[in-house]
């Protein structure tokens, strides 16, 4: 009986252990979630863009040229080439009162059919960098069947002859 009474009494310490390790541990979750928490900082970036924009680049800069290219090691005209350089497809999707339309939904009716299928909206043939937009048909990343090796030589073909046309490539 000695033996059930030690084997009891251990056993009553050995949960009174458990549970203390179980409040200790929660106190430390409790204190992890709060050290995890940030405090969101509104630094009105839209503001302090166009500010920049109008200090360096506006009809009549505040600052002169000379602080502007102490600040970006470079002269105002180089600066702007090189911005102007960057429109690329991504440059321009941004900046596109078209894509604005796709966004808010009201791009141009354009009724089609393909295999039986009827769509009323345009499609733009698009590479790997475009979002994933129903607008947007990619082509396959890899062919699996030849149906699919033509229609992806086709599609690249036909992205690429747009792209020539407005001096893209």
């Amino acid at each position: 009986m000695s033996d059930s009474s030690f084997s009891d009494s251990s056993d009553l310490d050995d949960i009174a252990e458990y549970e203390m390790i179980m409040e200790i541990n929660n106190e430390d979750q409790d204190e992890v979630e709060v050290v995890r928490m940030r405090r969101y900082i509104n630094r009105e970036r839209d503001v302090a863009e166009e500010r920049l924009m109008a200090d360096y680049f506006g009809p009549h800069p505040k600052y002169p040229a000379e602080y502007f290219r102490r600040r970006y090691r470079m002269n105002r005209e180089l600066f702007l080439e090189i911005v102007q350089g960057a429109n690329n497809d991504i440059t321009v999707l941004h900046h596109s009162p078209l894509f604005d339309d796709l966004l808010a939904d009201n791009e141009p009716v354009a009724p089609y059919v393909v295999n039986g299928q009827p769509f009323d909206k345009g499609y733009y043939l698009a590479d790997g960098i475009y979002p994933q937009w129903s607008t947007f048909v990619k082509s396959f990343t890899v062919a699996r069947d030849e149906k699919n090796v033509v229609f992806k030589r086709r599609q690249e073909s036909a992205r690429k002859d747009v792209e020539r046309a407005f001096g893209v490539l």
